[in-house]
């Protein structure tokens, strides 16, 4: 049986290091290669992997995006389950009713789509990266090694460490902890020991996860999310 899987597109990035082109459009809404948009290129990878349920989640000066995604992503819209849609900050956040404040705040706000869509996995990908990927052979992955979470990532130079995340795994490529580095290269406090396994800096494409953990994972931040205020990305960029 094929899972059933609908994707989450992060484009609500406001892209300060790319100014001025981002002055007046969102990051994944930048021009490439002339007609071309950042945020075609994860678009096309999920379409072209056979993934045609995909909500974008927007936020800042995002009309730009949504009339690229109006003019060049429209379906047909005969099946209900191919669609690429646009999604603001839907202000789910309690009695903050607060815009996305990262990657896990930007899902748990959107968990009401995924109860209604009841795939089997859900995949998470950033609208500011420019690569080609099959997906489909990571959904594979996903499926061989019954995983509840994988996570598709690619090396990057450790000069660069401290722009990006830092992972350790073991010999069966299973992640058994993440860490940041600090502009000295030193870990921060709490952080510090002598790793015995495979590490490297990366840079993250996108996630699968199982429909039942991000559930489970939003029962609990909506249990503790406002007693410790706070629901952000793991990433402190």
């Amino acid at each position: 049986m094929q899972l059933k899987v609908m994707a989450f597109v992060l484009a609500g990035g406001k892209g300060t290091r790319l100014y001025p082109l981002t002055k007046e459009r969102a990051k994944p809404a930048v021009p490439f290669g002339g007609r071309y948009r950042i945020v075609d290129f994860v678009l096309s990878n999920l379409v072209n992997s056979g993934i045609y349920s995909i909500y974008v989640l927007i936020q800042f000066k995002s009309q730009s995006l949504l009339q690229h995604l109006s003019d060049g992503w429209e379906f047909s819209g005969i099946l209900k389950s191919q669609y690429i849609i646009p999604v603001p900050a839907q202000m789910r956040s309690g009695e903050e009713e607060a815009w996305y404040r990262g990657t896990a705040d930007a899902i748990h706000q959107n968990l009401n789509l995924i109860e209604q869509a009841n795939p089997h996995v859900v995949a998470i990908f950033g609208a500011d990266h420019i690569y080609r990927m099959n997906i489909r052979q990571m959904i594979e992955y996903h499926e061989h090694r019954r995983a509840d979470a994988t996570v598709a990532a690619i090396p990057v130079d450790k000069g660069l460490s401290t722009e990006f995340g830092v992972i350790e795994i073991d010999r069966d490529h299973r992640i058994i902890g993440t860490k940041l580095l600090l502009a000295n290269g030193q870990q921060p406090l709490g952080q510090r020991k002598r790793s015995r396994v495979l590490s490297g800096p990366i840079e993250f494409l996108g996630f699968l996860v199982e429909t039942a953990c991000l559930i489970l994972l939003g029962v609990g931040w909506h249990d503790d999310g406002q007693a410790q205020g706070q629901r952000g990305d793991s990433n402190t960029d």
